[in-house]
């Protein structure tokens, strides 16, 4: 099933970079560069 979400970020650049930095958990995104690493080792 696929999901679509379109939404705007509002607020100045800065805030908007916060905001999106406080999106994802901080384990989620080590976990998330560990996969993304390893699959640009194999190639």
């Amino acid at each position: 099933m696929n999901s679509y979400f379109e939404y705007t970020l509002v607020g100045t650049q800065a805030e908007q970079k916060k905001f999106i930095s406080n999106a994802i958990e901080v384990n989620m995104s080590r976990v998330l560069c560990e996969a993304l690493a390893r699959k640009l080792m194999e190639k």
